[in-house]
């Protein structure tokens, strides 16, 4: 069965869509992983990089009717039905260069929202229909694990209701994280919107287990929530930068002051929530470097940096920045699959 990770931070331009997509290829072309990877990101920044603008505007512009994508999984839900519609061709396995499949993700996402919110306040008391729409997600990964070795999800930053349910899905978690005072926010926020909802979903949970624990499985109602003690660590985006009076760059007075309680402040927020393998220390996933022009360059050639080549527009030192920064995604993917693994 798979192992299903989301990569999520409550701020955004923290890395999140580079990091996760250049780890989905180091998955599946440096350790030969099967990988599905789900854009549940309103933004759809993932499907753009993955498929490329092209293919973008012929299935979303030119025809829009041919498109599958994750709309048309959860279109039950926005007709408020507590289900999903699901399709095997609604996967993009059509090959792209990040050597992934792909449910791509669609803006009207954020739609489904509303619905989830609305399901959500019956939750605690066990009302079946809103645990069933709440563990669409859920439903969603059962229908398609068996056919992979991992699923990662691409979140948004938001704290609401589609990104709940992706959690209650997943196994693990990933925090990509840029070295700046709001990051130190969000992961306090975090911390006390995970506790409360989880509080409340394993509340509802005990009383339908008491009263139809037989309809966990037909309904694809996750009992236990893994994400609580799934958090695989954190990545950090290379800080910035000033130059001193003779030329030298070094980070700012403020951004030694955020450096000196970074790591504390992760584990005092996410600690707890972290797999035993990551304990003690070994919560640093990898730094991600800034990728400065090779950024653009493999966006706009739908390519992970690993795959560059010099018709895509590199040159020079290009070619040992992107093998170095290749091997940066290489060992955050090792990481995670030896945390992994270390579970079992």
């Amino acid at each position: 069965m798979a192992k299903t990770i989301c990569f999520f931070n409550n701020k955004g331009g923290v890395g999140k869509t580079t990091t996760s997509t250049n780890v989905a290829a180091g998955l599946a072309q440096t350790y030969g992983k099967k990988v599905l990877y789900i854009d549940l990101d309103p933004q759809c920044n993932s499907t753009l990089l993955i498929t490329g603008e092209e293919y973008i505007a012929k299935k979303y512009w030119e025809q829009p009717g041919e498109s599958r994508t994750i709309l048309n999984i959860v279109e039950p839900i926005l007709d408020d039905e507590p289900s999903i519609s699901f399709k095997p061709e609604y996967i993009l396995n059509y090959p792209n260069r990040f050597g992934v499949d792909l449910i791509m993700g669609h803006p009207r996402l954020s739609a489904i929202e509303d619905r989830l919110g609305e399901a959500w306040v019956k939750v605690p008391g066990g009302e079946v229909g809103a645990l069933r729409k709440t563990n669409w997600c859920n439903n969603l990964v059962a229908a398609v694990d068996s056919e992979y070795d991992y699923i990662l999800i691409d979140l948004g930053p938001s704290l609401g209701a589609l990104n709940r349910s992706a959690l209650i899905a997943s196994d693990y978690f990933v925090t990509p994280m840029s070295i700046d005072i709001f990051s130190l926010i969000g992961l306090k926020n975090i911390k006390s919107w995970l506790e409360d909802w989880s509080e409340k979903y394993t509340r509802g949970m005990s009383y339908f287990v008491e009263h139809r624990a037989e309809d966990c499985e037909r309904f694809f109602i996750k009992q236990k929530i893994g994400i609580q003690s799934g958090c695989l660590g954190y990545t950090t985006q290379t800080y910035a930068s000033r130059k001193n009076r003779n030329g030298e760059k070094r980070p700012t007075q403020a951004y030694e002051r955020i450096l000196s309680q970074f790591d504390d402040e992760f584990l005092a927020n996410l600690g707890d929530f972290l797999v035993p393998s990551c304990k003690g220390g070994n919560h640093i996933l990898g730094q991600v470097p800034n990728m400065f022009s090779l950024a653009p360059i493999a966006q706009s050639n739908s390519s992970p940096i690993r795959d560059l080549k010099g018709s895509d527009g590199i040159f020079g030192a290009h070619y040992s920045q992107a093998k170095e920064y290749a091997e940066i995604f290489d060992r955050i993917a090792e990481r995670l699959i030896s945390r992994i693994e270390d579970q079992q």
